[in-house]
This record gives C-alpha cells, structure tokens and sequence, in this order.
C-alpha cells in the first residue's frame, strides 16, 4: 500500500537529506545525524574546531570516487563538503520559489521541479517493518501518516522522475501516433562540461552578465559562486551526482529550449511539425520529416555550443515509427517471463493444498519450484537475444521484481511454511536467489547491488519462518554474497558496490566470514607480509573495513594500519578543514564506538592545534569529542536490522 506522507515546507535542512548526497553511496552513509544536529541548532554551538569544519565560508575539496557505468566503464561523481551542503541549506531557503519559477519556463523538459514539496508517496517496500521506524518520527496530525524522516525530494517533480518512465508513459505514445520521426541525441559529459557563470546568461542574459558580472547578492551570481566553493572554486564543470547539479543543469538548459524554440519559430517552422522533448541532458526531437528533425538537431546544437556544451555525435539516433528500441522489447519479454515464471509459482505455492497433501506429491511441487530458476533463466536469455539488449540491459528491472514478489508474497509463505509447505518455500527462495545473484553477474552497479541487497535481506527474513528449513536460505545467501565480493575483488570493481555487499553480508551473519587479508583487498589495500598498504584507500573504503571488523581480534593487525593510516592523512600536508573526505574521516573515526578513546582525543588534539594553530584549553578535548560521539557521524555503526532502515532510504531516493 502506497502511504501519503506530509513534508514540514518550513525545514529546510531537510535539504541535507534530499539535494546534496548522490544516490550511488554505501548503505550505511547518510547526512541523518548531521541533518538533526543542525535542525536542533545544536551544531551552531559546537566547538571553535566543529564550527570551522561545518561553517567554513571559502572554498571547499569535494570528496570524489569513481562508480561503474557498466561492464567497460566508470564515471566520477562527488560528495560536496559538509560546509558547502550547510550553504546550500541556507540558498534553499531564501531561493526554493525562485528555483521552482525559473525550472517551469521550457515546455520541452519532462523532469523539473515545478513546487516545493508539501507531501511525498512511500513505496509499498519502504514499509516492510512499521516497527522500523526511527524514534524521530513526528505524531499524525491533519490525517495524514506521521512526518517520516526519510522524504524523497526538497521538491515536487511532475510524473516522469526516470527516463524510462518517459518512455512508458501515454505522452511518448500520443507523441509517437503523431509523428513518424524521431532523432534522440544527449550532452556529451554535460556536467562536467558546464561554466558555472552561464547561470547568469541564463537568468538574465549573456550580454548583461558580462557588463554586470561584478554584481553580487542576486540568485544566480549566489548560485554561481556556491557551485564554484563546492568544487574547490572550478568555474569549468560541476560535481556530478547531488540533485543540486542538476537543478543547476536544468535552468541552463531551460533557458537553452527556449532560444531553440525561439530560433525555429523565427526561421518559420511550423512549430506543429515538430516536438521536442528533454529529460535532463537527453533531447527527443518528434517530427513530420526528417528534413525537419535534421533542422531542429542542428538549431539545438548550436545553441548548446553557444554554452560550451557539444552534443555525444556518437550516442545520436534517428528513427521511425515504431519507435521501440531493442532494450524496450526485451523489456516487454521480460515482464512476461516474470509474470509466468516467478509470479505465478509465488501464486501456486500459496494455493497448493500441503495439509492433505501426501509426501511424494509435496515432493513433487518441491523438484518443479527447484526447476525455476534455470527455466526463468533461459527465458530472460531467450528475451534478450538482440546484441544491443543483453540480460545487462533489463538486471535492474529483474532484481526489482524479485524483491517486491518477495515483499508481496511474504505474509502467505509463513502460512505455507506454518502448514507444512517450507520445503516448497525454501525451494522457491532459492531459485529466487539463484536467478538475482545470476543476473547481478551480468550488470554489476550501484543501482543494481543495492537491489540485490533488498533481495537478500528480505528472503533473510522469511528464513527464519521456514520450520525444520529454517537457515537453508540464509546459508546460500550468505556463500553467493561471499562468492560475489571475491568475484568484485578480482575484477577491481568500485569501492560502493563493494561496501554494500559488505553491509548485506553483516547484516545476515552471526560470525565474520571474512579473512584479515579479504577485507583488506576489499577496501583496496596493497598487501604485503603481515602489513597492509592503505595509502590508496578512500575514505568510502575506510569506513567499510572499520565497520566489518569491529573489534574483532582477528583482524587486529588491519585495524592498527587504519588507526594508522588515517592519522595520517587527517594531519597531512594542507588544512584538514577544507577537504571532505578528512572532515568525514575525522567525524566518523571519533564517532565510531570500535576506536579506543584514547586514541580519538589524541586524534582530536593534535587536529585542534593543527586547524586553529594552538594547543586546545583544558577540557576542549573531551567537549569535542563527546559532541562527536553524541551528535555528529556520517557513517551508522550498528548492524543486523539498522540494514533494512538503511534500504528503506534508498528506496525513497530516485535514482538518476
């Protein structure tokens, strides 16, 4: 069931939660305890040292690391620093409406913001566990569901939020049965590729913007200037991955449609012969003829040229009706494999009559549920039989699948299982495993492993209502995630996937099923006889060995390197303050309940004689440190359940 949850209008530091971190993070990283110490104005009274480290008003180094795009590729998004996300706190509230105004002005862009958020739906998977709930939950009031400290967005977006959602969705047919053409093209690294200062030409426009470029205290040079701090004051490119770049993107884009459209409408085309669409950086062009589409790419890429921005020549295609690609139709195929395959045997699980069954026919019904996972296999193969759509190009779709048919069915398998049919059960979430891990092999991203996680966490569950079965299903669980983390080490795969199998992996297990050197290689350690090499560790990896191994004798050895290594870095060359990955580093390795106190105040010192050039007074130490402790942490400590708060997050942030 679909909940409605009211949005406070009034929080603005609900920003900190929605605008500034990308989706692609480890599981267990969030801004929650940093959003509450400056909701409750508890960070403006923190320490000298804690208020350099979050007010800081110069320029900032974000915390950047690369993510897989897919089999052959990588890109590079970032974390903005701590101080930069406290500014853009404070822009938000003084701008949200103007932001909201200038993204409603191109009739082309599917995905904008168009009002500041008074209320958000939550997915039916987000409430898997209503004891979940954190503590900070408000009380109902004016019937709706109480405030949920998880909202998806600052602001409300219209009902295309993903680019495949514009392709199902009836605008994109009516548009289709209009017209018999259509050239798709996209930005080449648009991100990357933008001047901050073309904000103002823009708003305003290029001419008034260079007469007037020394004006301060208006919303785009604001703008301007915030993006240049967040990324150590670089006017050419922004930081990937935060809804704030994009929303910075979209009102440059914006104003980009509406000279296109002014420009073709000044050169007398019909504007009923055309139709041009934009999700973020990928532009549709609908025509009557592809004279007429050739006219329109050609208007549209000058005028992207005349912002610096150059259309990827080699992702440009042109079409006619039908417009379906090879990745739509096997995506169609795939819906109906997974309807007959895996839905139905959920279906035919929960009707089969296992009271008065005898042994041999449950036994029966076991050897067919056990068959489903090759079969289903087979036919995601055969649904996949074009080169441009491998088992790669519908894997998120799959995984998401199996997790709500898990999710959905899971109340009548413990009725099953209660009756004498967790045979039948157990074989079902095998097969059901089997075929997530298996296509998981095929498209191993952020996206995709945080679906994974969903999936094993929640067969976990219904594990444990399985009767005589009961761990069968958290044991297989338990060897694929430590056959898929060995698979990933090998294959030199990003630290965030890794980390989330990590977190999947704790979250199921009593012991630790990693040896001192596997985690080591996980996080990227160099490994050499008794010693380990982090110096090339990231702060991402840090975190995830210091939360695996706990204190743990067994890896005593790696955690002396961390101790070690992060001592460090957090005292090396440059100021602490300005870098966001040591502020994190810092934050996280005080905070973190496995570090023995006397070595964090010894941390704390020599950071406070290091950033404010003296020796703390007496009693500073201990203060800063326990406001840490108390207050502040980018990273969550705990294990088993806290994973399944940690999904339910991710499931209420839309992926871009």
């Amino acid at each position: 069931m679909v909940r409605k949850r009211r949005v406070d209008k009034r929080d603005s530091c609900r920003v900190l939660r929605t605008e500034v971190l990308p989706f692609e993070t480890p599981l267990f990283f969030s801004n929650d305890r940093f959003y509450h110490a400056l909701k409750s104005q508890r960070l403006s009274k923190a320490p000298e040292l804690l208020k350099r480290f979050f007010f800081n008003k110069t320029y900032t180094v974000p915390f950047s690391y690369r993510i897989r795009k897919d089999e052959w590729s990588e890109r590079t998004i970032s974390v903005m620093h701590p101080s930069s996300q406290v500014a853009f706190v404070e822009f938000y509230r003084d701008y949200d409406t103007r932001i909201t105004y200038l993204c409603r002005k191109s009739p082309c862009s599917v995905r904008a913001p168009v009002a500041v958020a008074s209320y958000f739906f939550e997915p039916a998977f987000s409430t898997w566990n209503r004891k979940l709930k954190s503590t900070d939950v408000e009380s109902a009031r004016g019937g709706f569901e109480p405030d949920e400290v998880y909202a998806s967005s600052y602001f409300r977006y219209g009902e295309i939020t993903h680019l495949y959602k514009f392709y199902d969705s009836d605008e994109y047919q009516l548009l289709e049965r209009k017209y018999p053409h259509l050239q798709q093209f996209d930005v080449s690294r648009c991100f990357d590729s933008i001047y901050t200062h073309s904000i103002s030409w823009a708003v305003k426009d290029k001419y008034f913007s260079k007469v007037n470029k020394d004006q301060k205290q208006s919303f785009e040079a604001e703008f301007d200037s915030l993006m240049q701090k967040s990324n150590y004051n670089e006017t050419n490119g922004i930081l990937v991955g935060s809804e704030v770049s994009r929303i910075f993107a979209e009102i440059i884009l914006q104003r980009i449609d509406l000279d296109i459209l002014e420009d073709l409408k000044a050169a007398g085309v019909d504007s009923d012969s055309f139709a041009l669409r934009r999700y973020v950086d990928d532009y549709f062009v609908f025509s009557d003829s592809a004279e007429i589409g050739r006219r329109v790419f050609s208007v549209a890429r000058m005028h992207l040229e005349r912002y610096k921005l150059f259309v990827n020549e080699g992702k440009t295609r042109v079409s006619t009706r039908p417009f379906v690609s090879p990745v739509s139709l096997a995506k169609r195929r795939v819906r109906l494999v997974m309807a007959a395959g895996v839905d139905q045997f959920a279906k035919n699980v929960k009707s089969f009559d296992f009271a008065s069954s005898s042994a041999e026919e449950v036994e029966r019904e076991v050897r067919k549920t056990s068959r489903l996972a090759k079969d289903t296999i087979d036919a995601l193969l055969d649904a996949c039989v074009e080169p441009e759509a491998g088992v790669k190009s519908i894997a998120s779709y799959v995984l998401s699948s199996v997790a709500r048919g898990i999710h959905r069915n899971a109340r009548g398998f413990r009725k099953v299982s209660a009756s004498g049919g967790s045979a039948v059960v157990e074989a079902y979430l095998l097969a059901l495993l089997n075929i997530a891990f298996y296509v998981f092999t095929m498209d191993r991203r952020a996206y995709t492993c945080y679906l994974l996680c969903q999936v094993v966490v929640l067969a976990n569950r219904i594990d444990a209502f399985l009767g005589e079965k009961v761990g069968s299903v958290r044991r297989d669980a338990i060897d694929r995630l430590v056959g898929s983390i060995r698979d990933l080490v090998r294959s030199q795969h990003g630290a965030v996937e890794l980390a989330n199998l990590v977190v999947a992996l704790s979250s199921i297990s009593d012991g630790f099923e990693l040896s001192e050197v596997e985690v080591a290689k996980i996080v990227g350690a160099r490994v050499g006889v008794h010693e380990f090499d982090l110096s090339g560790v990231d702060y991402f990896g840090m975190m995830t060995a210091l939360r695996y191994i706990e204190c743990e004798k067994k890896y005593s050895g790696l955690a002396a390197a961390i101790n070690g290594e992060i001592e460090k870095r957090l005292l090396a060359e440059g100021d602490p303050s300005l870098f966001c990955d040591r502020v994190m580093m810092f934050v996280d390795f005080v905070s973190c309940p496995h570090v023995d106190r006397k070595i964090k105040l010894a941390i704390v010192e020599r950071m406070h004689i290091r950033c404010l050039g003296r020796i703390p007074p007496n009693g500073m130490v201990g203060q800063v440190t326990n406001f840490i402790e108390r207050d502040l942490g980018f990273t969550e400590w705990g294990k088993g359940l806290k994973i399944e708060q940690m999904l339910q997050k991710k499931a209420l942030k839309v992926a871009y």
